[in-house]
């Protein structure tokens, strides 16, 4: 498999934080800590050393979250390894989706593994060890309940308890893996994960587990350590930024002032709140408290409350001896709006680290756009604009009533300069309006028809841009990771880690 590599800001799909993050801006400074640079993570590891964790319950947890799952030697040594003073971890995490989701969740935990690679190349004497964060209290049922392989749709079609997904029981997962089966026909048993998540899904009681197994299945040779915070062991370590959440209203101005400080240059990325703890009720479902809350509450409840987005980091960072986030745009984005709290709580700021973001491109794909005379990164521009750009490259003069239009518009001045009374002009524009835009008509329709002469090869682009950009999104966000591993005979997961550099501050495009 080759790889090519273009800048975020060419492929237009990306905000211009991020591409204003990836270059290091001035305007940003204040809303980072360190850079995602050899010498940053250096900073960031003796910042944490100064920070204490409690390794030992987070030990302890881990042991016991991974009892029920095989680990390999690698989950292990690295779970024991958070017991030493010399060991960080750098930290993803996302929601609990079906089949793991759109292909960027597995982005997110390649970029996640091989940073912690390249930090034990350089630092020798550190420890460095990639966690993924189960997001199993969010709540958002629908956001998870689907994925599509070979662009067909997989849905999970139960009735949304409004509870923390990582606690539903498995009921209906019988259809879901049928749906797999009828998707991917004879290809079923031909590649090892469809058996990896039939054994999840079918023997785990609850989603949280069958995440978990699936994920530890896929990434255990490279160490891969999960953790669930719906934890009561670890839920008491925050229990005093709860109170302060909750009772004093303590993070709203921090955050009320960072994020509108943000705002000024970019756009918003979480709204705010007062409180940013739910209460998950005995029935399961996630709400904010509706009246102030009292110290003893709290203490006697303390395993029912959950953070929202905007805690969730601060949770992990006080429990984690972590030193970079690896993350998607929109995270990167809500993790600056934090940076006041941080300081305000004396807790290091992680590194943000954007995950790794790639095209895959078949040998059958690269030939056609080959034979159209066009290049991959054309593709990335609108449809339209690849249609012309193919029109060009082949010497094909599409008509254009440009220099009419600009005709037009001279002999409406001239009129209108001759015309006094206001109601007059106003029925002047209206019929001038009226005559541009027939001239734009007829020249649509002329463009229509002489494309139709090269109907085909506008049609195999069509074909293509939307196969590579679906829905006219990045494919990353819409195709499932199953596809590709069956195509690439199960080494997909090893050829994204030959291929994906996490501090490469380009988008890839693999050719596979």
């Amino acid at each position: 498999m080759r790889s090519t590599k273009i800048s975020y800001s060419s492929t237009g799909k990306f905000s211009r934080l991020i591409i204003d993050y990836l270059n290091n801006d001035e305007k940003l400074k204040s809303f980072f800590g360190n850079y995602p640079k050899m010498d940053g993570f250096l900073k960031q590891i003796k910042e944490k050393e100064a920070h204490d964790v409690d390794r030992k319950t987070l030990v302890s947890v881990l042991r016991l979250q991974n009892s029920f799952i095989s680990l390999s030697s690698s989950t292990k040594s690295n779970i024991e390894l958070l017991a030493d003073r010399n060991t960080f971890t750098i930290t993803t995490g996302h929601q609990l989706c079906l089949f793991s989701g759109p292909l960027y969740v597995i982005y997110k935990i390649v970029s996640t593994i091989n940073l912690c690679k390249k930090l034990s190349q350089y630092y020798k004497d550190k420890n460095f060890v990639p966690v993924f964060w189960l997001a199993s209290e969010d709540h958002d049922f629908e956001e998870i309940k689907s994925t599509n392989v070979f662009k067909s749709k997989i849905e999970w079609n139960i009735r949304n308890k409004n509870e923390p997904v990582g606690r539903m029981t498995l009921e209906g997962m019988n259809d879901v893996l049928q749906q797999l089966k009828d998707v991917l026909g004879l290809d079923y048993s031909k590649t090892k994960i469809t058996q990896v998540f039939n054994d999840a899904y079918l023997n785990c009681k609850t989603l949280s587990s069958a995440t978990r197994y699936f994920l530890n299945e896929i990434f255990k040779q490279y160490g891969l350590v999960i953790l669930d915070g719906d934890d009561s062991a670890l839920k008491k370590k925050i229990a005093p930024i709860i109170r302060k959440d909750l009772i004093g209203e303590s993070f709203y101005k921090s955050l009320k002032k960072c994020s509108q400080e943000l705002s000024k240059i970019y756009h918003q990325q979480v709204k705010i709140r007062r409180n940013n703890f739910f209460i998950i009720s005995k029935n399961g479902e996630r709400k904010y408290p509706d009246s102030k809350l009292t110290e003893e509450y709290i203490a006697e409840n303390l395993t029912s409350f959950s953070p929202n987005v905007l805690m969730r980091p601060i949770y992990q960072e006080t429990i984690l001896p972590n030193i970079a986030y690896v993350g998607g745009s929109s995270e990167i984005a809500y993790l600056m709006q934090l940076k006041m709290v941080f300081e305000q709580e004396s807790i290091p700021f992680p590194i943000l680290v954007l995950r790794n973001s790639a095209l895959l491109v078949s040998k059958k794909q690269s030939q056609k756009i080959d034979n159209l005379g066009l290049d991959i990164q054309n593709f990335f521009l609108p449809k339209e604009d690849i249609i012309k750009k193919f029109l060009n490259n082949n010497k094909i003069k599409i008509t254009s009533l440009a220099k009419e239009h600009i005709l037009l518009n001279d002999i409406f001045k001239l009129v209108l300069y001759q015309i006094k009374e206001d109601s007059l002009k106003s029925f002047t524009k209206s019929e001038f309006n009226k005559m541009f835009k027939s001239l734009k008509n007829i020249e649509k329709k002329i463009i229509r028809q002489e494309k139709k002469r090269y109907k085909e090869s506008i049609n195999r682009i069509e074909n293509i841009k939307k196969t590579l950009f679906p829905n006219n999104m990045l494919q990353e966000r819409f195709d499932n990771f199953i596809s590709y591993e069956l195509s690439t005979n199960d080494s997909f997961i090893e050829l994204l880690i030959d291929h994906l550099d996490p501090l490469d501050t380009n988008f890839v495009i693999l050719h596979i």
